[in-house]
């Protein structure tokens, strides 16, 4: 009971200080992780279907390591805050 107290208080914890994409996908890796120690622990077998998954899975958490090019913010926002703006001249007169 312990141990499962303490996993999810430093799950929780490291939830809070990391960021959204890389908590989700940490969190789509812990399946994997655990049918990857019923392989090696207890001599599961798994389909292939399910090793396709794991192998995407760790290409997507290899792609989420690295480094971010640098984010210019969608056009959209440009036109929200062009419209704001305007409207707030209007709310002024």
């Amino acid at each position: 009971m312990f141990t499962c107290f303490l996993a999810y208080r430093l799950f929780g914890y490291g939830l809070r200080h990391t960021g959204v994409e890389t908590a989700t996908t940490l969190t789509l890796a812990e399946p994997a992780v655990a049918a990857l120690l019923g392989v090696t622990v207890v001599g599961e077998r798994l389909p292939l279907p399910s090793w396709c998954g794991m192998a995407v899975l760790a290409v997507g958490l290899a792609v989420l390591t690295l480094p971010s090019p640098v984010r210019v913010a969608p056009i959209w926002n440009a036109f929200a805050n062009r419209r704001s703006t305007r409207s707030g001249r209007r709310a002024a007169r």
